[in-house]
């Protein structure tokens, strides 16, 4: 990114030349031709930083309208979500495809902070494929599927993406239950499971 000093520079070699153009520091011309290099070097500035907003992961001064965009906020994200939980949920919006298999499930959870969680399905029981002292399913377990979450399911405020007055920690995980629970196929029951 140019500096004003290379802006400065810059409309400068674009005078033509003669007594009428002086390029001296202390001349009147140079002295307007400073105050339109520091525009354009703002301008430049806030350019680079509109291409970090454009970016769902990194805005801060778009993200009101980029909840609008996706209807948010909504009850996932609970009565007063932290503004890191805002921009996941607008990133997990604009992401999301759609898809209901299980890396599909796996990759929504760990787009939403949760990347060590697995997922369990069921089969019911065959005859001949039984073994002795396995659990009998029937044909229920078919729709039956587990997301196995990690012990502690914290979301733990970081440097620069917490706003002042939220919370430093807060213990569960109500936003990737919810997102979840909003996606899973209508025909199958999903249930969060915890280690002991």
């Amino acid at each position: 990114m140019p500096t004003n000093d290379q802006y400065l520079q810059m409309l400068q070699a674009a005078l033509p030349r003669g007594a009428a153009w002086p390029r001296r520091p202390d001349a009147t011309l140079t002295r307007l031709l400073a105050a339109f290099a520091d525009g354009l070097a703002r301008i430049d500035a806030r350019a680079l930083q509109l291409l970090e907003e454009a970016d769902t992961r990194s805005t801060r001064e778009l993200l009101d309208r980029w909840e609008r965009l996706y209807g948010l906020p909504d009850p996932c994200a609970g009565p007063q979500p932290t503004f890191e939980q805002r921009r996941t949920q607008v990133y997990y919006r604009r992401t999301n495809t759609g898809a209901k298999s299980a890396p599909d499930f796996i990759a929504r959870a760990a787009a939403l902070g949760y990347p060590s969680v697995t997922i369990t399905q069921y089969t019911p029981t065959r005859f001949g494929a039984a073994r002795f002292g396995q659990k009998l399913r029937g044909p229920e377990w078919s729709t039956v599927w587990d997301m196995n979450l990690p012990k502690n399911s914290t979301s733990i405020a970081r440097f620069g993406t917490a706003r002042c007055g939220e919370p430093l920690g807060k213990l569960g995980d109500q936003v990737l239950r919810c997102e979840i629970s909003a996606i899973a196929p209508a025909h199958t029951f999903l249930r969060f499971i915890y280690p002991p």
